[in-house]
């Protein structure tokens, strides 16, 4: 999943929808491969659009849409990078949950700091490198 959001915004694109429901496992033998799907909010990150919500709408919209960045939904940041980094966060906080992987817990809370002290997915990257040496 991370390799697929390095990839893309590499191009200048940003998923805009990264969660569990869009992230499918391959499996070829012993090998599991997380593939990232559903690209249909995905687009150029020069196209990005602030959302403007009242209050009651955004508490609907987070009840919603758990994995969307919270400074986009309340309007403070446009939907960039680390808006996919925050959504791959969630994911990894729900992978930690069952599994209580320390390193999964770490770079769960990196991707889920605020705007300005959240990694970027080059960063997310070479932690994930770290995980892969387990």
């Amino acid at each position: 999943m991370v390799e697929a959001l390095v990839y893309i915004h590499e191009k200048n694109i940003f998923h805009n929808d990264a969660k569990g429901d869009n992230v499918l496992i391959a499996r070829n033998g012993d090998l599991k491969t997380p593939i990232l799907i559903d690209f249909g909010r995905a687009c150029r990150i020069s196209e990005a659009k602030r959302k403007v919500l009242s209050k009651d709408e955004q508490a609907k919209y987070r009840q919603k849409h758990s994995h969307i960045d919270p400074e986009v939904v309340d309007g403070t940041q446009l939907p960039r990078v680390k808006s996919d980094v925050d959504s791959a966060g969630v994911v990894f906080s729900n992978v930690y949950k069952p599994n209580k992987i320390k390193l999964v817990k770490e770079i769960a809370r990196k991707c889920l700091q605020e705007h300005k002290k959240r990694c970027n997915t080059s960063e997310l990257k070479a932690m994930l490198g770290n995980f892969r040496k387990l």
